[in-house]
């Protein structure tokens, strides 16, 4: 959440860092942290549900939690662009814009996108739990839903498509998000591997996405972010895997931590309502 908070006060220059250095390109790449948290999101919700769902009370709480901040944040940028975005009102409230990546700039500073690919998957969970859960090969599945990303971002770029309306795209990250519930079944069928490992494949994964893909990006290796999913997408996962498994007192004080929490719980509204700070010329906000 951090980093990709940090990411927009840079690309709409609000903090500005020398160029040609490392703090610049790991923040001007920090866009590819939302395939973590997709990928993530479907790794908790699994690990929560994957064996008992109520559709029911699992739709009420997703609702409760995304969706009256949502609405207040999207009149609020009705209001304050003085309604000059009204035609893009149904998709906003429906959750569709993610499917419409014309009106990308004009939807909340084009921030509300991910609420858009995380209610489709919300919304599909109960079918992908079925899925996941009638899956017996896992790690082929996740193998073969990474290879379509790939295939996707390849197509992509030969066809010259606009690389956003794949990046903003809900069945996309999906994707990202069903490969999270595969994460999460393998996770609780293995058996638990030593902390040192944990630890060594945390580093290893931070050096990845903090050394080996800004490098990428500043040589011109990718011109958007979809990219470098290629690389992301496993390094997030294994990152993933590597911090759920690692166990010992101070994880177990982070769990029991009432303040991380609080912290934890505020990560939704601060994203949602960064989406106000904007770049005058491109949206007509403050």
């Amino acid at each position: 959440c951090s980093v990709i908070l940090l990411f927009h006060a840079v690309i709409h220059n609000f903090w500005h860092i020398t160029k040609d250095t490392m703090l610049y390109y790991n923040l001007s790449t920090g866009a590819i942290y939302m395939d973590a948290f997709f990928i993530l999101s479907g790794f908790l919700l699994f690990y929560l549900y994957g064996n008992e769902l109520n559709p029911k009370q699992f739709y009420l709480k997703r609702i409760v939690r995304l969706y009256p901040q949502y609405i207040v944040l999207t009149l609020a940028v009705i209001i304050y662009t003085k309604f000059y975005n009204l035609a893009i009102v149904p998709a906003q409230i429906l959750c569709l814009q993610g499917f419409f990546p014309k009106i990308f700039k004009y939807a909340g500073n084009g921030g509300t996108w991910f609420v858009s690919c995380l209610a489709i998957s919300y919304l599909m969970f109960p079918v992908l739990k079925n899925i996941v859960n009638s899956t017996k090969k896992n790690l082929p599945a996740v193998f073969g839903i990474y290879l379509l990303i790939i295939y996707i971002s390849i197509f992509a770029f030969s066809f010259k498509i606009d690389a956003m309306s794949i990046y903003i795209n809900p069945i996309y990250r999906m994707l990202e998000f069903a490969i999270g519930m595969y994460l999460a079944k393998i996770f609780v069928n293995i058996k638990k591997y030593p902390n040192f490992i944990s630890i060594m494949l945390i580093g290893i994964s931070a050096l990845l996405i903090t050394i080996l893909v800004p490098s990428l990006y500043k040589h011109n290796f990718g011109k958007t972010y979809i990219y470098y999913s290629w690389l992301s997408i496993p390094v997030f996962s294994t990152l993933i895997l590597a911090l759920a498994n690692l166990k010992n007192e101070f994880t177990d004080m982070l769990k029991t931590s009432k303040a991380l929490k609080f912290v934890s719980g505020l990560t939704f509204p601060i994203y949602i309502w960064q989406c106000l700070t904007v770049d005058r010329k491109s949206t007509r906000l403050n």
